[in-house]
């Protein structure tokens, strides 16, 4: 994948490189495929991404899906994230605390658990999410015991 993501990131560059949307399509079926029913049964009104390495270089937004002629940005807005701040998750009776509304989270723990894709222990941190936000859906590739 990062040969994939490499040569993606040089093609949304370079205006004379129509393959970006042919490796765009590549990499929206490995990134957002496994995920999107699940994604689209929660019917967000935007995605936020918090990517990590060489994902943060990645515009999201420009993925195509092949299959339904889409740029990923046609069907949800995406916004970024560098992480989720402790102080947002805390209780609004806290000092410093940023208050905040009942929010829906849909939170995905590792949803390719192979190699190159694997993100060790990012289930334990989306399984830490649903302390602080009741209503989180939270999908995950861990058996459960």
């Amino acid at each position: 994948m990062l040969i994939i993501l490499a040569d993606y990131l040089k093609q949304v560059q370079d205006d004379s490189d129509a393959n970006f949307i042919e490796t765009g399509g590549k990499l929206y079926d490995i990134l957002i495929r496994p995920v999107e029913a699940k994604v689209q049964s929660l019917s967000p009104k935007q995605v936020s991404i918090i990517a990590t390495g060489k994902l943060r270089h990645l515009p999201f937004e420009t993925l195509y899906d092949s299959k339904n002629n889409q740029f990923f940005i046609q069907k949800y807005p995406v916004n970024y994230l560098t992480r989720i701040s402790n102080n947002s998750l805390k209780s609004p009776g806290v000092q410093n605390a940023v208050p905040h509304k009942l929010q829906a989270v849909l939170a995905f723990g590792n949803p390719v658990p192979s190699d190159p894709q694997n993100l060790p222990g990012a289930e334990v941190e989306a399984e830490i999410l649903k302390k602080y936000y009741q209503t989180a859906k939270f999908i995950s590739t861990m058996k459960q015991p």
